[in-house]
Parts: C-alpha cells; structure tokens; sequence
C-alpha cells in the first residue's frame, strides 16, 4: 500500500509539472507542430537518463526513488498517447510532411536526450 501511495504521488506531480510545462512550451510553438509534446518527451527522456544513472548505475539516489521519479513522476510527465493522438491529428488535417518530421524527430530527440542525460550523469 506504501508503494502505491509513493508511486500516487510521484504521478500526481508529474502530471501537474507536464501541465504547466506544456503551457510555457506552446507558447513558442509554431502551428501545426505539436512542440509541447515533443517538448516534455525529451526534456522527460533527458531526465530518464539522468535518474537512471543515479539510482540504477551509480547508486547516488536509494532505489526506493525509483518508484516515484521514474514510473510515477516521469510515467506521468511524458506521453507517448499524446504523441501518438498528435500524429493522427497532423495526418488527418493533411498535413503529411508535418507529421512524418513530428514523428522522426520525435524519435531521434528522445533517444538523444536519453543518451545525453546518461552521458552527463555518468561525468558525476
């Protein structure tokens, strides 16, 4: 039950901070890009990395904060149903060359920021 209630926690804020970080992100956004999805995706995949390292590899951080940062608050924070409803918007509005850069980019963003918050955590 402590569990749940840690991994309910982590949730609720990630959720909350992917709220207002969506709403500073689309203020620079350029219609029709999702960048507020992208936005979080790699600032969440960055953090990933860096969580991981810490708890996983280095040990900096208890294991017990795996609960919450990694599946509850960046669980919450990140979507990936987001990006996906994103895509079937663009592609449904015809805007085929969009969504196909969405979707790469995407992609590429988020497995660099992983690798990058790895790198730099493991500098520590």
């Amino acid at each position: 039950m402590k569990q749940l209630l840690i991994l309910a926690v982590g949730g609720a804020l990630g959720t909350v901070a992917r709220y207002g970080s969506t709403l500073f992100i689309e203020k620079f956004a350029i219609r029709p890009f999702p960048l507020g999805t992208i936005g979080i995706n790699i600032i969440g995949s960055f953090l990933m990395g860096l969580i991981f390292v810490f708890i996983l590899e280095k040990n900096h951080l208890e294991d017990i904060w795996r609960l919450p940062l990694m599946v509850g608050f960046l669980g919450a924070y990140t979507t990936f149903s987001t990006f996906a409803l994103d895509t079937v918007k663009l592609l449904e509005q015809q805007h085929v060359l969009v969504a196909m850069i969405y979707i790469l980019s995407s992609v590429l963003f988020t497995v660099l920021a992983i690798f990058l918050g790895m790198w730099l955590a493991r500098q520590f």
